[in-house]
């Protein structure tokens, strides 16, 4: 009896435990939505007074980057075709421009974040202080340095170029993901504990943006590219270990650069975050 009473209670727990994985398995996945233009709501940056976006426009701006930046500044250019009273100038340079607007130029060497440091180091020291100056790693940046390294070194060197352009506001930007594996068989992969395409390398960017967001949210300006990434038109997250967030694949034309979806999300956010730092 008691030997019955014993298998019957696995056999119970067995069917429990298929449930719970059968769920996660078929439950929808935020990860691999498809996301349209149209879905992306701009109506944030027509709440923005006019005199803010005037007051942006006169200022200096220097944005150093690689190809992902590039995406967001072809959504600035779509954006601002369809709004004319964000009237940003914006072109390309090596460096801080004399004239109000935001300059833009690859900066660095891709999976060598240290060059990038530099390369932007120099290019503050080349020209006027700018008004606001911005540094984006790509999503290739990750391995080069354990996070915490990378992010004290890129802390140091904001802290001394602070020091030496007291009148620039330096605005933060976190790491931008990729898209990862999605669907039942990517899910069943990782409740086997094998590897999963794109869940290593999105941990490693994952906990940089945790260092960032825990020393600059809140008390200076940051543009939070990878939450833009992970966010979908409902709110609803692409995630993966439960809290790791990931591209959303509608935001993403190859797994790392953006759509035109994810252009226009992420240069809705970047001139939200710019329009704010401008006040």
């Amino acid at each position: 009896m008691k030997l019955r009473r014993f298998l019957a209670g696995i056999s119970v727990l067995g069917l429990l435990a298929c449930a719970a994985a059968a769920a996660v398995l078929l439950r929808p996945d935020p990860a691999g939505a498809s996301i349209t233009p149209q879905e992306v709501d701009l109506s944030p940056l027509d709440r923005i007074p006019a005199a803010a976006w005037d007051r942006l426009a006169a200022r200096r701006i220097y944005f150093a980057h690689k190809s992902v930046g590039d995406d967001i500044v072809a959504g600035i250019e779509q954006i601002r075709a369809a709004r004319p009273q964000i009237s940003l100038a914006v072109l390309a340079a090596d460096g801080p421009g004399e004239q109000p607007g935001m300059t833009h130029c690859q900066n660095g060497t891709n999976e060598d974040p240290m060059s990038k440091i530099a390369a932007f180091s120099a290019g503050l020291e080349s020209g006027p202080a700018p008004d606001i100056a911005i540094l984006k790693f790509c999503y290739v940046d990750y391995g080069a340095l354990p996070p915490a390294e990378l992010f004290a070194a890129y802390k140091a060197a904001i802290d001394s170029l602070r020091s030496r352009n007291p009148g620039t506001t330096f605005i933060h930007v976190t790491m931008p993901l990729t898209h990862v594996a999605s669907g039942p068989r990517a899910r069943l992969r990782a409740l086997l504990g094998r590897d999963v395409t794109g869940y290593s390398q999105n941990r490693v960017r994952n906990e940089y943006n945790r260092l960032l967001r825990a020393e600059y949210s809140g008390r200076e300006p940051v543009f939070d590219l990878a939450r833009t990434e992970s966010t979908l038109p409902d709110g609803r997250r692409a995630t993966f270990d439960s809290d790791q967030e990931c591209m959303a694949a509608g935001y993403t034309s190859d797994g790392g650069h953006l759509s035109e979806a994810g252009r226009l999300a992420a240069a809705r956010d970047f001139l939200l975050t710019l329009a704010g730092a401008a006040e």
